[in-house]
């Protein structure tokens, strides 16, 4: 016999409480990142709530995974243990892709946070995929079409597409499967085992993904949906591996989604003082829940640091019943010494707790700080590592403006696809940190890189509207010279 709603969450609160409120939470910062062959990437974690004392936790590779350590990727860990020293707010440990010279597609490796030391719990945020691209092009690749993360509710059913590119010929086939991740395959959804056949010219095929109702209150739950096993596999590899999807549960009683805003700009000035943020709780109010909230240290020599660029901050936010909004503050620090351009670090929202989630790609928030006591660096943005379309960047104001989303998306697609290509980017990377500095720094200069590169913009995203306002010019040009010649 269920009990009814409110009054079995407020159970669960009451039984967790006093400990949820003290006791420090160590857990992952991302559930997903990927990483190309032959480059490196930071796998951080993050102590929220509580940053006293010395605490440890183990990090254990899924035998699931694909990629196989020491040979795939290696991992720069002793013993395999993260340690939060007194006051640490977030670490981070370096996994490198290796680069082994064999086609083999996307393949990935499942980190998990094990046993937790110093009185610490492992938070909800415990795993993480990390997705190893191939350096290797393949004449014929598969790969989910967007979006890459799906919304469904209980007893509906949606269609995943999974798209062919490149330049290869004949058949070719793929597997997908689909893996719960708190949604139980074949309980909360039907479960997905299917062949995906694409005879030659065929651009598109996809697979029916049913969510069932089954009138309990369980909040939303999750799963991923995999390409596996691409075939012939010395043509053909799988390019973007998963797509996540998110059931709504459809049950009165919700506790809700929780999402972080800031309140302002992301990018700072040192002096600012602080930056403040709202946590909004989305989709239902039921019952008291909880939330964490962490600061996270940008990578490298020049992301902020805790301590020196702003004060580590962290707290678990408490939701009363029928509660949508909280909000926190984390001060800045100036410094009064000259830096990067900007310095840019993460707050995060975490380890929501009873029956409430996070809402897909709304627990993340990266700031950054601006240098106001003189740049060392010709005012790159610091945060690119190397991967950055600089000049767009300098010019649309921000690495994640549409434009450049849209320069980066074509980068990744097509010209990593040829040698040609990856040729052009290699020298792109080399020379044009300087012009992308002069064009930051003159509002004139960044209108006119603007207006040329705009174009280069469109034609990339709607390469079949382009070609046809070509061809439409040429025929009017064409028909306006006949006339003339006529005329004459």
């Amino acid at each position: 016999m269920r009990l009814p709603i409110l009054s079995a969450l407020l159970l669960v609160a009451a039984t967790q409480g006093a400990l949820a409120q003290s006791q420090a939470a160590l857990q992952l910062v991302d559930r997903v990142i990927q990483v190309r062959e032959g480059d490196d990437t930071e796998i951080q974690l993050v102590r929220t709530n509580d940053l006293s004392g010395a605490q440890t936790v183990t990090v254990n590779v899924s035998i699931s995974s694909t990629a196989t350590l020491n040979e795939d990727y290696t991992i720069d860990l002793d013993g395999g243990v993260v340690t939060f020293d007194d006051g640490d707010v977030s670490e981070y440990f370096t996994l490198s892709a290796e680069d082994d010279g064999d086609l083999e597609g996307t393949e990935y490796v499942t980190l998990t946070l094990g046993t937790a030391s110093g009185g610490a719990n492992v938070g909800k945020s415990d795993s993480i995929r990390v997705e190893i691209l191939d350096a290797q092009n393949a004449d014929t690749d598969l790969d989910f079409v967007d979006p890459l993360s799906i919304r469904i509710r209980e007893g509906e059913n949606t269609n995943i597409n999974v798209r062919r590119s490149g330049e290869g010929s004949g058949d070719v086939r793929v597997d997908v499967t689909s893996v719960g991740v708190t949604a139980v395959d074949g309980v909360d959804y039907e479960s997905i085992r299917e062949t995906l056949d694409f005879e030659d010219g065929d651009e598109t095929r996809n697979v029916r993904l049913e969510a069932n109702n089954d009138d309990e209150l369980e909040g939303n739950e999750f799963l991923d949906v995999f390409l596996e096993s691409a075939e012939p596999d010395d043509r053909a590899a799988i390019g973007q591996l998963t797509v996540e999807v998110l059931i709504e549960d459809d049950e009165p009683g919700q506790p809700g989604e929780f999402e972080l805003k800031n309140l302002g700009d992301n990018e700072v000035s040192e002096d600012a003082g602080s930056v403040r943020f709202e946590v909004n709780r989305l989709n239902g109010d039921t019952g008291p829940v909880t939330v964490d909230y962490g600061t996270v240290d940008g990578v490298g020599d020049d992301g902020a640091k805790a301590g020196s660029h702003y004060v580590a901050s962290t707290g678990r936010l408490l939701f009363e019943d029928g509660q949508t909004t909280r909000s926190f503050e984390v001060p800045i620090i100036d410094d009064d010494e000259p830096g990067p351009q900007k310095r840019p670090f993460e707050v995060v929202i975490t380890n929501p707790t009873l029956l409430s989630t996070l809402e897909p790609g709304s627990n993340k928030v990266t700031i950054r700080i601006l240098e106001n006591d003189g740049v060392t660096d010709g005012g790159g943005d610091s945060d690119c590592l190397g991967w950055c379309c600089f000049v767009a960047t300098a010019a649309y104001g921000s690495y994640l403006d549409p434009h450049v989303e849209v320069l980066r998306d074509f980068r990744d697609r097509h010209l990593q696809r040829y040698s040609a290509g990856r040729a052009f980017t290699a020298w792109y990377y080399r020379n044009s940190p300087p012009l992308a500095a002069y064009i930051a720094e003159r509002p004139a200069a960044r209108w006119l890189a603007r207006a040329a590169l705009t174009p280069v913009v469109y034609t990339v995203a709607y390469p079949g509207v382009t070609a046809s306002v070509l061809a439409l010019s040429a025929l009017l040009l064409l028909r306006r010279r006949r006339r003339k010649s006529v005329g004459g």
